[in-house]
């Protein structure tokens, strides 16, 4: 993204905007293939929704436990903030939105909604007995960096709003 940029002499947080939609189908269609190549499951349940893995547990079908489908919980999550990022992007008034906005819900509502979901997977190995999962861990600087750059768009937008000099400008 940051070649991009330079490349073509846009904003990076332009290009970054840009590229949103981009990064929240794919995020969805991952997560898609995890669940049809039965990786990175959910926890053992006996909830109606739990779905069986035989090639992940290695075991027959009628002996394999049921998981929460974590996959499609973070697939549903995909397509839930591409449909976020099309309404926010219309209601910023597309072209004129403050640069850096769709890039900060972005990472906000992606891994806000990863750390939730990393409840309901499956723990692997050592790096996982901490309290929070290795995938909660790894959230948590891209959610700072979304709230860093949401604070910094509205300090943007706050000051391009405010009057200099006292002087009220017509509109």
């Amino acid at each position: 993204l940051w070649y991009h940029s330079l490349h073509w002499k846009r904003p990076f947080w332009d290009t970054c905007d840009r590229f949103t939609f981009s990064a929240a189908l794919g995020a969805a269609m991952v997560r898609l293939g995890n669940f049809l190549n039965s990786e990175i499951v959910g926890k053992v349940t006996d909830s109606r929704f739990g779905v069986r893995f035989p090639l992940y547990d290695g075991l027959p079908p009628e002996m394999t436990p049921a998981r929460y489908p974590s996959q499609l919980a973070e697939f549903g999550l995909g397509l839930a903030i591409l449909a976020f990022l099309f309404w926010l992007d219309a209601r910023l008034g597309r072209e004129k939105r403050p640069v850096g906005a769709l890039s900060a819900a972005f990472l906000i509502l992606y891994f806000c909604g990863r750390f939730l979901v990393e409840f309901i997977k499956e723990r692997h190995g050592p790096v996982d007995d901490f309290i929070l999962s290795r995938g909660q861990l790894l959230s948590l600087p891209g959610l700072a960096l979304g709230v860093f750059l949401a604070v910094l768009v509205l300090q943007r937008r706050k000051q391009a709003a405010e009057p200099r000099n006292g002087n009220v400008q017509p509109r």
